[in-house]
């Protein structure tokens, strides 16, 4: 009996923990969102939560541009 439940068990604890990390990581990506967008208003400044790379031009060609997860 054990040696059937212990497997699933376990995969329930690791998917759980996925689970909660990806929402908390999600949950502070929003709070950082929120945050830039309240200092850029007190500042006069526009925000975009998410800004195209054609903003400015030649812009892809810079190798730290084309990492993480924006893209």
């Amino acid at each position: 009996m054990w040696s059937i439940l212990f497997p699933i068990v376990i995969l329930t604890v690791v998917f759980g923990l996925i689970a909660i990390i990806a929402i908390y990581s999600w949950q502070k990506e929003k709070e950082r969102t929120r945050v830039l967008q309240t200092a850029a208003s007190q500042l006069g400044w526009s925000f975009a939560a998410t800004a195209p790379l054609n903003m400015i031009p030649g812009l892809e060609q810079f190798a730290l541009f084309n990492q993480g997860h924006g893209l």
